[in-house]
């Protein structure tokens, strides 16, 4: 969500949030599958609670 809010605060019209950064940050692990497309929807969630894009 950091990132999110960087990128929102420099104007840009969108964020994109990727399966291999969710699975770096949330398991600290390489994107190789092991995130669930509910922890996708989680941190998707918590991205859009704090921008407004």
């Amino acid at each position: 969500a950091l990132f999110a809010r960087l990128i929102a605060e420099a104007g840009f019209p969108a964020v994109y949030l990727s399966g291999a950064g969710v699975a770096n940050s949330l398991l600290g692990r390489p994107d190789i599958g092991l995130v669930t497309m509910s922890e996708m929807a989680m941190i998707a969630e918590r991205v859009c609670e704090v921008v407004d894009v």
